[in-house]
């Protein structure tokens, strides 16, 4: 990694998320920058994120806890597209919801995640941004969790780390992800050998858009 992303008063920024807490987890450095210039577009209603609830109860306390977070960094907008969890693939026309040529710079998941509600969100917008012909944006992957390989750039997030935690603890019941998510960030940060004042960073990779 060698470039940090950096955001101007001119930038209109929006995160794709394919389940509520992928865009704290992933990008909450954006967030907590530049909040009121920024969109989140959660694309599925985590309906099935535990099995000891029902789906429809998982799917009503998932939206609470989501609220819950935007209240407290008050992006530009948020919207909660409804997509039944693990159907991201069965309903990729979930993106034409999404006016890409309105952004400066656009935050996807990983295109190459082992989860599929991730790849599908991927691939569903990229396909939609080429039929839009808006390849004028910066496009970026984040990591969830896992990372993943040869990442080129970074958001310092040093000073806003806790800020970061307080977003993800209003998803609640994710006390091991927060342990793994701070690690994750801070051998990210180990891996920025010229800038030894980071300790925590996220880790992203362009997207190239050819239309």
């Amino acid at each position: 990694m060698k470039d940090e992303i950096l955001f101007t008063n001119e930038d209109s920024v929006a995160i794709i998320a394919p389940h509520p807490d992928d865009e704290c987890i992933g990008a909450a450095g954006v967030l907590i920058k530049i909040p009121s210039q920024t969109d989140v577009y959660v694309v599925t209603d985590g309906c099935y994120g535990n099995k000891n609830r029902s789906a429809k109860e998982e799917a009503r306390l998932r939206r609470e806890w989501f609220e819950e977070e935007m209240s407290i960094v008050k992006p530009h907008n948020w919207f909660w597209l409804g997509i039944e969890d693990t159907k991201v693939s069965d309903n990729p026309d979930f993106a034409t919801q999404i006016d890409f040529k309105r952004y400066t710079k656009v935050f996807l998941p990983w295109g190459k995640s082992l989860h599929p509600d991730h790849r599908a969100t991927y691939e569903s917008c990229l396909s939609q941004i080429k039929q839009q012909n808006a390849s004028k944006a910066e496009y970026y992957m984040y990591e969830v969790c896992a990372p993943f390989h040869n990442p080129r750039y970074y958001i310092d997030i040093t000073d806003t780390i806790d800020k970061k935690l307080e977003l993800i603890r209003c998803h609640r019941e994710m006390e091991y992800e927060i342990r793994q998510i701070t690690l994750l960030n801070q051998f990210r940060a180990s891996q920025l050998h010229e800038h030894t004042d980071c300790k925590c960073i996220e880790a992203f990779d362009k997207v190239e858009i050819f239309v």
